[in-house]
């Protein structure tokens, strides 16, 4: 199952747990933060380039931004950089999933979670977190 990792504003996960991360879920590796008011997304296949990229974030931006930090470990769609999470929803909003969505078709190329995000979220309204019920459905 994948590792989903949030670092608040201020923290730092240490190299050793990113590490221990990479050497469970290698089959990609992804992050999330802001920058200059908009979400950056940041995808690699490979740790080295990862860890380096990430540190040099969290240094700048660290202080004003939590990470949201995704390990992959493939079970649905192709193993490639495009399956990596997090994924954009909208300009306001990304997100990740550590576990098996069975709720959407199966797809050749595409993650579940990538199914899921382009079938259902990229298509409600861009306040829908704050709706109670749509917060439960997709909750499921």
């Amino acid at each position: 199952m994948c590792l989903l990792i949030t670092q608040k504003k201020g923290s730092k996960v240490s190299n050793k747990k990113l590490g221990n991360a990479w050497n469970k879920n290698d089959d990609g590796v992804g992050y999330a933060f802001v920058k200059n008011g908009k979400i950056e997304i940041k995808k690699f296949m490979t740790f080295k380039p990862f860890k380096t990229s990430f540190n040099s974030d969290v240094k700048k931006y660290g202080n004003d931004s939590a990470f949201l930090i995704h390990f992959r470990y493939a079970t649905h769609g192709v193993t490639s950089e495009f399956n990596v999470h997090p994924f954009r929803v909208n300009d306001n909003l990304v997100f990740g999933h550590n576990g098996v969505i069975h709720t959407v078709d199966d797809d050749k190329k595409l993650s579940d979670t990538q199914v899921f995000n382009n079938v259902i979220l990229k298509n409600l309204d861009d306040g829908f977190l704050n709706n109670d019920g749509i917060r439960l459905l997709i909750s499921n």
